[in-house]
C-alpha cells in the first residue's frame, strides 16, 4: 500500500521508516525519520461569573519543554500570559483566548481555547493606601471609594473605632493593627484592610553634663538623654539644629558633645515615623575673661615685703597662690610677700565657675655671702670668709680677736683660737648683715675608770672621760691580747680571761692613748655522775656533783620550772616520770657553771582498758545508740569494773571513776557491784580506774560506753474513781520495762498489793475492795528489756485520793 500509517503507541516519541518501490526487476528506496512533539494542552476554566476585583485561575499550570501558550489580552494577567495557568483579575467583563503550540512550521500543532470572565462591579478601596502612621495617642481619618454606590459600609474592628459616615471613620488604637472596609452586593463580599501603625517616643529630655548653671568658654559639655532599647524605636532619627555652635559630634546623634563657646539653646527634632519631639537645652556660656598681678615684675632686697594685687573682676572668687614660700596668704586677692630669693608667683582663680590665672615676678639680688669652709679647725688653719662675690657690693668684716678687719668681698685667715667673724654689705638700698663662729680645737687629756673583776664572758663596760670634752672625739678599745678591736663611748666586751685594753681617743687634731687592765676571775668546770640514771618509776637515784675549783657552792633544780631540790654535792630524787636537773656551781667571785643530769623513768606497771561485767558478769560492749549497737546501760543500773594490771602488783589502790565523779575505791582490781550515775540524757561517758602503786607512782585507763537517761519514773498520787484519768497506778516510761518485783504497803506495814496477777500496777483495791485514801509505801524492781541488768529498785510515799 502506498499510502502507510504511523503511530507512537510505543511511546519513544521517534521512528524510522524505509520505503521500497519493485517495477520489472528494478527497484528504488527512500528513507524517512518521523519525530513525535508532546502537545501539553491544559484544561481552561468554565466562563464564570466573579465579583469584582476577585482572582480566576484561567487554567490549569503545565510546566512543558515543548509546548509554548500566549494568552490575549495580555494585561492584568499574572506572572505573565505565556503561562498555561495565568491568574486574572479584571475589572470588567472580558473574554481570554490560550493558543497552545507545539512543534514549528507547518508541521506545528496548535490548540486555541477561550473563557469569559463576567464582572459583577462591587469595589472598595481605603484612600490612605495599605498602612497610616499615627503616634500614640492620636486619631487617624480612614476614609474610602466605593462602586457601586448606595450600598452599606462595615468597618472593622470596632474598638477604637468612631463612625462619622459610611465613607469615614476616626480610629485611635493603643497599638498598630489592620482596619477593613467592607461592602456586601447580592453576590459579593469585598474587602479592603489598612494597617495603622501606632509609633511612640522614648523620654527624650536633655540634660547636661556636668549640670551647672554656666559653664565656662572652651568647656566641654555632653548633652544627652535618656537611654532606650533601639529595638523599641526602629524607625526612630534625630536632627540637631545645625546652627549650634561647638558641636563636636554628628548631627544625627541621640546626644551631643559640644565645646561651651556662647549662650544658645540646642534644639534636637526626633521622629518616629508620625510622631515628633522637639526638645531643647539652654547653655550659659561665661566669656573667658583675665586677670593681672600688680606689680607684675619687682626688684626689691631679700627680706623686703612686696604687697600683690590682683586686678580683674570683683566676682573673683578660690583664690591660690603657688609657691606658698613667703607668703602672708595663699588663698586671698592681696597678700604680702617676703622674698629672700628670686622667685615668680602663680595665682589661680574663678570667675563664675570659670578658671583664671596669672603670674608676677620679685627679683631679689643674689646673695652677698657663703662660707663652705669648716666650722672646726685645728690650730694654724687658714680659711677663705667667702666663696662668692656679688660685684657693685661694699663689704666690711670685723673678727671678735681683731685678726681680721678688711673691706675685701673675700678675705682669708688662719686662725689659732676659736673665733667669731661679722660681716655688713650692702648694694644699693639692700643691706646684709651675718655673723659666724669657727671653732679652733684644743688638745685634750683621757682616762678610764677601772672596772672590777668579772666571771669568763661576763658583760664589762669600759667608759672614757675626756678633758675637755667634745663630741668631736672618736673612741678606738683594743685588745691587747687577742687583738680585738671596738669603737664607741662607753663600749661592752665579754672577756673570758684577764687583759689589757688600750683606748684611743681622736679628734680632728689630736691623739692620746691610755690602758686599762680587765681582771677576769679563773674558769672553772661542774661535771655530773651519772649523767644519766635508768630506773623503774619509784626507785631513787643520787647524782653528785663535782668541779675543777675547790670551794665551789652547788645548788640544783628541777627542769623544766626551776624548783630547788637541794644544795651541796649530791641529790638523791624519786620520780614517777622522767626528770632532768640542773646543777650550778658558784665560786667566791660569783661566778657560775652548770651541769645536768637526768633521771629516766620506766613505768613500774601498766594498766590496761576497764571491762564493764553485769551482775551475771557478763561483758557489757561499747554501745554507740546512734549506731544500733544494742548493749544498752542505763543510769542507776548495778554493773562492775574490772582492770589488767601488768605484772599483777601487791599493795595498790584503785580509785572507780564515771564522767570525772569517784564512785569507789578498792585495794583489788575490781570496783565491786556500783550504781551509774544519774545522767539527764544519753550521754557517751567515760569509766576510768586509776592505780596508784606502794610508791606513789600510778597509771590509768579509760573505758567510752554510753550511759542511757532512764526514763522510768513512779507517779506520788493516784485517784482510783473509774473516770478514766490516773486510776492505776503504774509506772510511767517512756520505754518497755519488765516488772521483777512490785509490792505496796500501807502506813501499818502491811502488804496490801505484790503483783502476783502479773498486771504490772495496782487499781485502788485490796482483796478486790476500794481502799482507803492514805499514804502507802511502795518498791518496784524492774528491768528495761536489752540492758544487762535490774535497776536500782524505784521506793518512795504514794498517796491515794478518792
Amino acid at each position: 500500500n502506498p499510502v502507510q500509517v504511523f503511530d507512537d503507541t510505543g511511546g519513544f516519541g521517534f521512528q524510522s521508516a524505509t520505503v521500497t518501490i519493485d517495477i520489472g526487476g528494478c527497484t528504488a528506496t527512500d528513507f524517512i525519520n518521523i519525530t513525535w512533539v508532546p502537545f501539553d494542552v491544559p484544561e481552561v476554566v468554565s466562563d464564570m461569573t466573579i465579583c469584582q476585583n476577585s482572582v480566576v485561575q484561567l487554567a490549569e499550570q503545565i510546566e512543558s519543554l515543548s509546548t509554548t501558550y500566549q494568552w490575549t489580552p495580555e494585561e492584568g494577567l499574572l506572572p505573565s500570559a505565556q503561562v498555561s495557568g495565568p491568574f486574572a483579575m479584571p475589572d470588567q467583563t472580558t473574554t481570554y483566548t490560550l493558543v497552545s503550540t507545539a512543534g514549528t512550521g507547518d508541521t506545528a500543532c496548535k490548540d486555541t481555547a477561550s473563557v469569559t470572565l463576567t464582572v459583577l462591579p462591587a469595589d472598595i478601596d481605603i484612600d490612605q493606601g495599605d498602612t497610616t502612621f499615627i503616634c500614640l495617642g492620636e486619631t487617624a481619618t480612614l476614609t474610602n471609594t466605593h462602586t457601586p454606590n448606595a450600598l452599606d459600609i462595615m468597618w472593622s474592628p470596632s474598638e477604637f473605632l468612631t463612625v462619622i459616615s459610611p465613607e469615614e471613620v476616626e480610629v485611635t488604637p493603643p497599638a498598630s493593627q489592620y482596619y477593613y472596609a467592607t461592602i456586601e452586593t447580592a453576590d459579593c463580599v469585598v474587602t479592603d484592610s489598612i494597617w495603622v501603625q501606632v509609633d511612640s517616643l522614648p523620654d527624650l529630655s536633655i540634660m547636661a553634663d556636668p549640670m551647672k548653671p554656666s559653664y565656662c568658654e572652651g568647656e566641654e559639655v555632653l548633652l544627652s538623654s535618656p537611654t532606650y532599647e533601639p529595638a523599641h524605636f526602629s524607625a526612630i532619627e534625630h536632627f540637631w539644629d545645625p546652627n549650634g555652635p561647638g558641636a563636636q559630634t554628628p548631627d544625627s546623634f541621640l546626644n551631643m558633645v559640644i565645646i561651651a563657646l556662647e549662650d544658645f539653646t540646642y534644639i534636637r527634632t526626633t521622629t518616629v515615623n508620625a510622631c515628633t519631639s522637639v526638645d531643647s537645652i539652654f547653655i550659659k556660656v561665661t566669656p573667658v575673661t583675665s586677670i593681672s598681678v600688680v606689680p607684675s615684675d619687682t626688684t626689691v632686697c631679700p627680706g623686703d615685703q612686696v604687697q600683690l594685687t590682683i586686678e580683674g573682676p570683683a566676682e573673683l572668687t578660690e583664690f591660690m597662690w603657688m609657691p606658698p614660700d613667703g607668703l602672708s596668704c595663699t588663698d586671698c586677692r592681696e597678700p604680702i610677700a617676703t622674698a629672700q630669693q628670686s622667685v615668680t608667683y602663680q595665682v589661680e582663680a574663678e570667675f563664675e565657675g570659670c578658671p583664671v590665672g596669672a603670674s608676677a615676678t620679685i627679683n631679689v639680688p643674689s646673695q652677698f655671702f657663703s662660707y663652705t669652709g669648716p666650722t672646726v679647725v685645728c690650730p694654724g688653719t687658714t680659711v677663705l670668709l667667702n666663696s662668692i662675690f656679688l660685684p657693685g657690693a661694699i663689704y666690711n668684716w670685723t673678727s671678735s680677736n681683731g685678726s681680721v678687719n678688711t673691706t675685701e668681698p673675700q678675705p682669708s685667715t688662719t686662725l689659732n683660737e676659736t673665733t667669731t667673724f661679722n660681716l655688713t654689705a650692702s648694694l644699693g638700698e639692700c643691706t646684709f648683715e651675718t655673723s659666724f663662729t669657727i671653732e679652733v680645737l684644743e688638745d685634750f687629756t683621757v682616762s678610764v675608770e677601772q672596772p672590777g673583776t668579772s666571771c669568763p664572758g661576763d658583760a664589762v663596760t669600759l667608759s672614757a672621760v675626756a678633758d675637755p670634752s667634745s663630741p668631736n672625739i672618736n673612741y678606738s678599745w683594743t685588745n691587747a691580747t687577742t687583738g680585738q678591736m671596738v669603737t664607741g663611748n662607753p663600749v661592752t666586751v665579754n672577756p673570758v680571761e684577764t687583759a689589757t685594753w688600750t683606748l684611743t681617743a681622736t679628734d680632728a687634731c689630736f691623739t692620746n692613748t691610755v690602758d686599762v687592765v680587765v681582771e677576769v676571775a679563773p674558769q672553772f668546770g661542774v661535771t655530773v655522775s651519772p649523767a644519766q640514771d635508768n630506773v623503774i618509776a619509784g626507785t631513787p637515784s643520787t647524782f653528785t656533783a663535782s668541779a675543777t675549783t675547790a670551794g665551789i657552792d652547788f645548788v640544783w633544780q628541777e627542769i623544766p620550772g626551776g624548783a630547788q631540790v637541794g644544795t651541796g654535792p649530791s641529790i638523791t630524787v624519786t620520780n614517777c616520770e622522767s626528770q632532768q636537773y640542773q646543777v650550778t656551781g658558784t665560786d667566791f667571785n660569783g661566778c657560775t657553771q652548770t651541769a645536768f643530769a637526768e633521771q629516766i623513768v620506766s613505768d613500774a606497771f601498766s594498766v590496761g582498758t576497764p571491762i564493764l561485767l553485769a551482775q551475771n558478769g557478763d561483758t557489757i560492749v561499747f554501745s554507740d545508740p546512734l549506731m544500733g549497737v544494742d548493749s544498752a546501760i542505763y543510769e542507776g543500773e548495778q554493773v562492775e569494773m574490772v582492770v589488767e594490771v601488768t605484772p599483777p602488783i601487791s599493795g595498790a589502790t584503785y580509785i572507780w571513776v564515771v564522767n570525772g565523779d569517784t564512785i569507789t575505791t578498792t585495794q583489788d582490781p575490781s570496783s565491786g557491784l556500783l550504781f551509774l550515775p544519774e545522767v539527764s540524757f544519753d550521754i557517751n561517758s567515760f569509766f576510768e580506774v586509776i592505780v596508784v602503786g606502794p610508791s606513789g607512782c600510778d597509771d590509768r585507763g579509760v573505758l567510752e560506753h554510753f550511759i542511757l537517761n532512764n526514763p522510768v519514773e513512779a507517779p506520788n498520787v493516784f485517784t482510783p474513781n473509774n473516770d478514766q484519768k490516773n486510776d492505776k497506778f503504774a509506772l510511767v516510761s517512756l520505754r518497755p520495762v519488765e516488772i521483777l518485783d512490785f509490792r505496796v504497803w500501807n502506813r501499818w506495814g502491811k502488804l496490801v498489793y505484790d503483783n502476783k496477777d502479773g498486771q504490772g500496777f495496782w487499781d485502788g483495791t485490796i482483796n478486790g475492795k476500794p481502799a482507803a485514801s492514805d499514804v502507802y509505801v511502795f518498791s518496784i524492781t524492774y528491768q528495761i528489756p536489752g540492758s544487762n541488768n535490774p535497776m536500782k529498785p524505784l521506793r518512795g510515799d504514794l498517796t491515794l485520793l478518792r
